[in-house]
């Protein structure tokens, strides 16, 4: 008996939602899917979206809605994933949705079939991926039926909701003409209108996913790769800093992505302005009603392969910076429990840049990038990458710099800088400190470092966010490499693995165990998650005075933004000192016994050939190439690390003495 399309009467947007039967429902376990639900209005071109909640009475939701302006990415799937069109399965075989600036805010929702009516289910919110300038939540690969399935079959049921926000230019476009418009019309800050976009999702399914058995108070963020890096953005967003403010969301995962404190992670506004210039200059346009009036794809077209967050002052909190990476001086950056990691070989993207170099035009480079030819050359000597290389590996060593540079070293970080522990004052346990005398130069100073202490203090009273830590290294089942991407496959599980006609599905299922036991480990590990579970041991707190990755290895090509001192700074300064050494030698001891009694961080591994399960911390210098981050990243500095990491991205110029 065909199952019946379901029907949801949401009583706040009084309308009737019409959904489909997801193609694996069964009459004993439906799954529901509402495609196209618009939740946001843009009331104009670079300008921040609004919640939308007028839906007619009858709302068709049977169909995947627009999708953001954008290169079309053809045979995507045969290029990433190594799996031709025909290899697609039929049902989620759809065709590409049209693209359209201005109704391209829709999301979609995959649920159980029969929830409780007294029961709120676990929401996970799903941000694609793309470098923010491709994808959309009707993407086959992340399609979530089979996941939602997978959580009913462990009594683990979740609601997912996956997003579409715009992209390129459209999303993250910023100039001075942007920023007066803006202002104009009541905006403070400017730019960053996909981040915006995201919250506006996030708004709607606070207000609007009850009605579809989900549970407001139990929401997890989810994203790989550029939606990792906006998920990371959104928790170190002004707007998730306050513990008085409730959070849109309560939980995070971030896959393969995560930003760093440099102008290669996230755009300073002169630098984006100045991208946007040159495309206007091209167009031969100077105004904001011209540039409104430019086609979308015009604008598409002209927009690079990957656009970034800019820097505005407002979307992120002014101390973002010492908050992405460990530091001595860090305040704690979280307020969510996050899962972070990455994958094996992330820079497979990069796979056709990387077969253009030859070994000298690496070296030169390189040496050209860093100017130091002791630094360069130690680099280069830490990935293999030198005269003795011949021709056919020296695209793999380029690779895993690639890898290294621009994913894994800032993963590590952003997963140091959540551990960080905020300082906090040095409190005798017999009786409680007296204030001493302080001359009248002295306080002002006394006053603000009163009130830092009295926020450190509040702020290490409450809940200290857990950071879950993983490596994914199992590979594609289709190219034999753990590639950028590749944990999609896994986690949403609707990739087919290689399978032989001549065989039954259970006998496939055995030839293909070690696939089916990651995907079956890393969907449980996720709902665990979700479900308020703890998916595995958490790391545990790190001392940011050894930590490899502080805010030492930035250089001073990235803004710091230290406040200048003031005249009672210098008043004071040697009275302080004393004490202000007394205290430190004072919690470096403290640290030392607490570290000392503390057990071995954990982490989890997903692959090679299917192992699966908590490792000792001590394994990830075994898979990662820790030593080459300790040795040569840390005395170049962050920023002229990704940025030899997207040069070499690039592929050398076309004069240079390489394999064209």
């Amino acid at each position: 008996m065909a199952l019946v399309a379901p029907q949801l009467h949401n009583r706040d947007l009084q309308t009737t939602f019409t959904g489909v039967q997801h193609h694996l429902s069964t009459p004993e376990a439906e799954i529901h899917q509402y495609r196209g639900i618009k939740f946001a209005s843009i009331p104009a071109r670079f300008r921040r979206s609004t919640l939308f909640t007028s839906y007619a009475t009858k709302t068709d939701a049977t169909k995947h809605g627009p999708i953001t302006p954008q290169v079309k990415n053809r045979n995507l799937e045969e290029r990433l994933y190594g799996v031709s069109r025909d290899q697609i399965p039929p049902a989620l075989r759809v065709s590409t949705p049209r693209q359209d600036e201005f109704e391209c805010l829709n999301l979609t929702i995959t649920r159980p079939g029969h929830i409780p009516n007294d029961k709120l289910l676990p929401v996970m919110v799903w941000v694609h991926g793309g470098g923010n300038v491709s994808g959309s939540n009707s993407d086959w690969v992340c399609d979530a039926g089979a996941f939602v399935k997978k959580s009913m079959q462990l009594g683990k049921p979740v609601v997912v909701v996956a997003i579409n926000y715009r992209l390129g230019l459209l999303g993250f476009g910023f100039n001075n003409l942007i920023a007066a418009d803006n202002a104009a019309a009541g905006y403070e800050g400017v730019g960053n209108f996909g981040l915006y976009d995201q919250r506006t999702a996030l708004t709607w399914v606070q207000k609007h996913i009850s009605q579809f058995g989900g549970s407001p108070s139990n929401v997890t963020l989810f994203g790989s790769s550029a939606g990792a890096i906006d998920i990371h953005c959104h928790l170190l967003s002004s707007y998730n800093a306050s513990p008085s403010t409730p959070p849109l969301f309560h939980r995070a995962i971030l896959q393969s992505g995560a930003i760093a404190p440099c102008p290669t992670s996230i755009f300073e506004p002169h630098i984006a302005g100045t991208a946007l210039a040159r495309i206007m200059c091209a167009l031969h346009i100077s105004t904001m009603d011209e540039l409104r009036a430019v086609e979308a794809e015009r604008l598409v077209a002209l927009t690079g392969e990957r656009v970034k967050p800019v820097d505005d002052g407002v979307f992120l909190r002014k101390d973002w910076r010492t908050l992405s990476l460990a530091a001595p001086a860090s305040k704690r950056g979280f307020r969510q429990d996050i899962i972070i990691g990455d994958v094996g070989c992330e820079a497979v993207l990069w796979s056709p840049a990387a077969q253009l170099w030859t070994t000298d035009a690496v070296v030169r480079r390189v040496r050209a990038i860093c100017q130091s030819v002791y630094k360069a050359d130690a680099l280069l000597r830490a990935y293999d990458i030198g005269s003795n290389v011949g021709d056919e590996d020296l695209p793999e060593r380029v690779m895993d710099l690639m890898s290294d540079a621009l994913f894994a070293c800032v993963v590590e970080g952003a997963a140091g800088a959540a551990l960080t522990p905020p300082p906090s004052p040095v409190i005798s346990a017999e009786s409680p400190p007296t204030p001493s005398p302080l001359s009248l130069s002295q306080s002002s100073k006394s006053k603000s470092r009163s009130n830092s202490q009295s926020q450190l203090t509040k702020a290490a009273l409450l809940p200290k966010p857990k950071v879950y830590r993983y490596v994914f290294d199992q590979a594609s089942p289709h190219t034999d490499i753990p590639h950028h991407d590749v944990d999609l496959v896994y986690l949403f599980g609707n990739v087919p693995f290689p399978s032989l006609p001549e065989l039954t599905d259970e006998e496939n299922a055995e030839v293909n165990w070690d696939r089916v036991k990651v995907r079956d480990a890393m969907q449980s590990r996720w709902l665990a998650f979700a479900n308020g579970e703890q998916p595995w041991e958490p790391l545990r707190s790190v001392d940011p005075e050894t930590a490899f990755f502080s805010t030492d290895i930035m250089d001073s090509t990235c803004p710091q933004h230290t406040p200048p001192p003031t005249p009672a700074d210098s008043d004071s300064e040697s009275s302080d000192s004393e004490s202000e050494a007394a205290a430190s030698a004072a919690v470096a001891r403290i640290k030392e016994t607490q570290v000392s009694k503390l057990p071995e961080n954990k982490i989890y591994v997903f692959g090679p050939e299917g192992e699966t399960g908590e490792r000792s911390m001590t394994i990830f210098e075994g898979r990662r190439r820790v030593h080459a981050w300790r040795d040569t990243f840390a005395p170049l500095g962050l920023h002229v690390i990704q940025k030899v990491g997207l040069e070499l991205g690039n592929g050398p110029p076309v004069d240079s003495k390489a394999r064209f």
